[in-house]
């Protein structure tokens, strides 16, 4: 704000001012990052697609709570986690699946990233960039 202000009301967690000009400001908190309704994170498996894969997702807290999100066969996919399951789990794994199996699970898996942090990266893409030498892990990083 230019000038000399003054507060004039405050009115929960905002607070008005009046500047010498008579302009009215607002200053509204910024948003908690945290607290969301919806949480959209992409992953993108260009880097290691094949005609013969499909891919899924694995959200978790632990290993008694959690749940996989199928993906389908497109290279790129976006999921909207809902406020909920924001609030339920912490992680996700993004997996490259045998396509030949319509079952999410880890029998069925080729290849994954390693265990992602969902809090931070609402509106992210995660970038498939390669393997890792050796094992079934994937490497990437969030954009």
């Amino acid at each position: 704000y230019s000038g000399t202000v003054f507060v004039v009301a405050t009115a929960g967690e905002h607070t008005f001012y009046v500047n010498k000009e008579d302009k009215v400001y607002v200053e509204a908190p910024e948003p908690d990052p945290d607290d969301v309704t919806t949480v959209k994170l992409t992953v993108d498996f260009t880097s290691i697609n094949s005609s013969e894969a499909r891919y899924a997702a694995y959200l978790y807290k632990n290993d008694s709570i959690n749940e996989w999100i199928d993906l389908g066969k497109n290279n790129v996919s976006t999921i909207t986690l809902t406020k909920e399951q924001v609030a339920k789990y912490t992680n996700i794994i993004f997996c490259r699946m045998n396509g030949a199996t319509t079952a999410n699970e880890w029998a069925n898996k080729w290849n994954q990233t390693e265990d992602l942090v969902i809090a931070g990266n609402n509106g992210k893409t995660y970038t498939i960039t390669g393997y890792v030498s050796g094992t079934d892990k994937v490497t990437g990083y969030w954009n």
